[in-house]
Order: C-alpha cells, then structure tokens, then sequence
C-alpha cells in the first residue's frame, strides 16, 4: 500500500513488475531565473550539450530560442521575448520516463539541484499507478468513482467536478473514462483515469497479463508546485507518499450519511485502504530551506568540471572574486546557518577528539594491567626460585 511507503519507480518497466501501485513524478515545468547560459541547463541535467539540437522555430512563444534533446522529450528555452525571463525547461510525462532510463539523476538528486540554483516550479504533476494483472483486483475501478460522483459522495476543498467516457462508434464499447476534481486553470487538479485505454489509443502494446491500469494523479501549478517540490526533498525523495498526502488532503470518497456535513460522513473503504495511513500534507507548509550539507553536496557534484575550466581560464582571481561578491549577498539565514554549521563541526571534531583520547586512555589503562601483570608474575617467579 502507498501508506506503508511504496517505492518510486519507472512506469515504464512494467515486464518486471508483478502489480501494485507505482508513484511517479509525471511532468516537469521550471525556470531558472540566474542561469545565462542553457549550457549551463545541460550540465545540471547531467548530459552533454549535444545531446541536444536547436530547434529551427521555438516551440514556447514567450521565448525566442529553443532546443529538444535527441534521448528524452526535454525542452529547454531561452531568449525570453520579455526581459527576465530566464531559461525555461520542460520534461514531459514520457520525458520523464525518458530521463529516468538514462540513469544520470534521481528525481531527488534533480530536484535538489533545482531548488539549490533557485529555480521555480509552474509545473510539477504526481501520479501513482494501479497496476492489476489477471486474477488480481484493483484497488478502484473507474465506474465505482463514477457512482459517487454522481451521488455526490466526494469531499472536496474543489468546488467542481467532471466525468468523461468515449466510445467506439461501431459497438458502443467504452475507450476510457476519466475523472477530473479541480477546473483545467486550477493550481490544483487531480484526474482518474484508465491508463491502459489511453495506451491502446495511442497503438502502443501492453505487457501481456495486465488488465487494468487506473492513474491517479495531481497536476500542480506555481506556487503549489514549487511547495511540492520541497516536500518531495524533505521526504528524501518518497514521491509515493508526497502524492498520496496531497491526495488525502484534497479529495476524500465518502459513504453518504445522514449528517449534512460531509466531512463527518464515513470515507469508503477502498479509498481508505489506497491512501493508507500516510497524514494529508498541506502544500502551504513546506519548509522552504535548503541546508549547508545540501548546498556542499551539490558544489561537490555539479560544479568540479565547471570550477576547472574557469580556474585556468581566469585564474585564482576569479574564484576569490566570486566568493567576495558572493559574501556580499548573504542573507541573514545564509548567516545563521553558516554560524550552526561552524559549530557543529566544532563539536563535532570535538567529540572526534574526545574519542581519540578516550580510546588512547583506555589503550594505557589496558597496557598498564598487563604491565603489573607481569610485574606480579615476575615477582612471584624470583620468590619461588629464593625460596
């Protein structure tokens, strides 16, 4: 169950999945608002510059430039037609199953990344997956939400709600349904729907065995993008439950009850054995901090080859300049973290050397029993032979 903490993992590596739920990061939009150079994107992504290729008219019109990566359905564009609009990226939901088969970052290690260079999330959507092969059972089935839609058993901070179905013309058989909560400019909306129609739209195959394939998942926008965002490193990268936090705080399926406050009717079972007993995460209480380690652990792994080549380009002054000017932007909790870290380290080589001199103390102790040991021993050897 995703409430017992599911592990993220690769929609796209279903010949070896035996069924269960799968969380996913779907999409993802951001902006990176001091980067003047989409090099620079590259190398943050992990991957070499021509891996991607200019594209003969941007795709984006609020930007002028753009590329697309040869590997993966990536996006990155520059030359804002309005001045400040930085670079600009964009991962679509098989871009990201693109990305995660290079095998350069996690989506932990990626998004860190983000958030250290100041970048700001528009977009961010979460999914988690139902895969049900034969003669196992799905945890919902598309008509079941249909029902309480319809009987007006969902509980819902949003106000609107909207079903589609499409059909074949020739039999009349249905081609997928979806479920949306939340309206399309929402910054907030989560859809259900049947994965596994949408895949047969598209003419692509199905791992044999697999029956259904029902996706739940939260589009984010803006704000609300960039707090999950935060809460996704504050879980050390545990998608599965940021999503299903999001999901029991925004929308709950209910048995209807004779109480006409609807938050007090009962949740129905199936919804409450899907969320299990992960807490609902409120987006507006991220802890929005990136720490000292997190700042030290990107520098030590993005940043050698780039330090490198300016170093022998420019030379000593160049880095000493750079760290001037980097001093004189400090904010007071730049400062207050600099100053709890100091002291941590303090302590910490402290208690290094506590440990040292304790062990060396213990190692003399040790030495000397042996030492009076053998003195006695001795002693007791010449007064035998005196004897």
């Amino acid at each position: 169950m995703v409430g017992e903490q599911p592990p993220y993992s690769n929609t796209g590596a279903l010949s070896t999945f035996q069924g269960g739920l799968i969380a996913c990061v779907d999409w993802a939009e951001w902006t990176f608002q001091k980067f003047y150079s989409v090099y620079e994107v590259f190398e943050l992504l992990g991957m070499e510059s021509d891996s991607f290729v200019q594209m003969e008219y941007s795709r984006n019109t609020r930007y002028n430039v753009g590329y697309y990566c040869k590997d993966a359905d990536i996006e990155v564009y520059a030359e804002g037609k309005k001045e400040g609009m930085g670079i600009h990226i964009k991962i679509t939901g098989s871009g990201c199953r693109d990305y995660e088969n290079l095998e350069l970052l996690t989506w932990l290690e990626l998004i860190e990344l983000i958030l250290l260079c100041d970048g700001t999330f528009s977009r961010l959507d979460l999914a988690v997956d139902d895969i049900v092969f034969k003669g196992q059972k799905p945890y919902y089935m598309l008509s079941t939400l249909r029902k309480k839609q319809k009987a007006g058993e969902i509980s819902s901070v949003m106000k609107l709600t909207n079903f589609q179905e499409s059909h074949k013309i020739g039999d009349g058989s249905s081609k997928g349904k979806t479920l949306y909560l939340g309206s399309a400019t929402s910054n907030v909306r989560i859809r259900f729907y049947e994965k596994h129609h949408e895949r047969r739209s598209k003419g692509l195959d199905l791992v044999e065995g697999l029956e259904y394939w029902n996706r739940t998942e939260i589009q984010l926008r803006d704000e609300n993008a960039q707090s999950a965002a935060y809460h996704i490193i504050n879980n050390n990268g545990d998608v599965g439950t940021v999503t299903v936090g999001i999901l029991k705080r925004y929308c709950r399926f209910c048995i209807k009850g004779s109480d006409s406050n609807k938050s007090r009717w009962k949740t129905a079972p199936f919804w409450e054995k899907f969320l299990g007993d992960v807490e609902p995460l409120y987006l507006s209480k991220a802890v929005q901090e990136m720490t000292i380690e997190r700042r030290k652990r990107w520098v030590d792994t993005q940043t050698p080859r780039t330090m490198a080549v300016l170093f022998n380009t420019y030379g000593w002054d160049y880095i000493v300049d750079l760290i001037e000017k980097g001093s004189e932007r400090l904010t007071d909790l730049d400062v207050e973290q600099i100053e709890k870290m100091k002291a941590k380290i303090e302590a910490e080589k402290k208690k290094e050397q506590y440990d040292k001199d304790y062990a060396y103390g213990c190692q003399q102790i040790r030495l000397h029993s042996a030492l009076e040991h053998k003195r006695e021993s001795i002693k007791k050897i010449i007064q035998n032979k005196l004897n």
